[in-house]
């Protein structure tokens, strides 16, 4: 989808930034989810909480990693600098999930925004949780 829409040259090429941001949110919230489960004793699986709430999910991840010896702190701190974005614009994940708010507003996209930096950000995010999914399983 990032790729057709920056091949688009196309005065509502903002139209595809509302469902990109909102797949890669939701993509982050997944990862996060998934290392959440793990149990870091056994390695078993748990429940997933059941929130949308990306910082505090994050945050227990990060707690996870650390306690885990994870040791790329500095990949640590930009992942958390991306997470806190997203929590910026979009603290529920619903902002990018529908065209309309509940009282029937349009919740308009963000007007700038670079999708190939996106795109490539979201790449090193994708590494860096399977990175991390790894490194909590013992695996890394």
């Amino acid at each position: 989808m990032v790729a057709a829409a920056l091949a688009v040259e196309h005065p509502d090429r903002i139209a595809f930034v509302q469902p990109i941001l909102f797949l890669y949110r939701h993509s982050i919230e997944l990862d996060l989810k998934a290392l959440l489960r793990i149990d870091l004793d056994s390695g078993a699986t748990k429940h997933s909480p059941p929130d949308h709430n990306l910082q505090e999910l994050w945050n227990r991840v990060r707690r996870k990693l650390v306690a885990s010896n994870f040791a790329d702190k500095d990949a640590l701190s930009a992942v958390e600098m991306i997470v806190k974005d997203f929590v910026t614009v979009d603290p529920i994940g619903a902002t990018f999930r529908y065209a309309q708010d509940k009282k029937g507003e349009v919740i308009a996209a963000p007007n700038q925004i670079d999708l190939q930096n996106l795109q490539e950000v979201m790449e090193g995010i994708r590494y860096f949780m399977e990175y991390a999914y790894l490194a909590v399983k013992g695996e890394a």
